[in-house]
């Protein structure tokens, strides 16, 4: 399976590194809407492979309960993956996984779970940005990002 991944990342020409832990892989990606740094955790004898992209920004303690119930309105929203907050640091990522056990664990299966994972991060870190340097109400992010859809 982390050969799998590694020969996704190395024919996508993304640099990569070892994870303090053998099965982590680490990279940063430069997205249109700011950088973000993505983690992929590739557990070969539990079967399971998680991607996450996790944005710079930190939500700050007083902003967490609110980015709480924002993260779970902008979640239902979403067809794939989810957003999470730390309570401890107010970090926020996006998360996308899946058990392998008895699939074929290949470069065409990777990227459905990295590509999505990392344009929904991209595409949601501005809606992040509003909520917490400038105090605007879900509605208020959403709007921006739904009016920019529509172009």
């Amino acid at each position: 399976m982390l050969a799998s991944l590694k020969s996704f990342l190395d024919n996508q020409q993304w640099s990569y590194s070892k994870g303090k832990d053998e099965n982590l892989i680490l990279f940063g990606i430069a997205g249109s809407n700011g950088n973000f740094q993505c983690v992929a955790d590739v557990n070969e004898k539990s079967k399971y492979f998680v991607f996450l992209s996790i944005i710079g920004l930190r939500a700050p303690e007083d902003k967490i309960e609110s980015l709480i119930g924002a993260i779970n309105k902008i979640n239902y929203r979403l067809p794939f993956g989810n957003f999470e907050i730390d309570y401890a640091n107010g970090e926020i990522r996006f998360k996308t996984g899946l058990f392998c056990n008895g699939i074929d664990f290949n470069e065409n299966l990777i990227e459905n779970i990295i590509v999505p994972n990392i344009m929904y991060t991209d595409t949601y870190i501005p809606v992040f940005n509003q909520l917490i340097l400038e105090n605007k109400t879900l509605d208020e992010a959403l709007k921006v990002l739904d009016h920019h859809q529509e172009k």
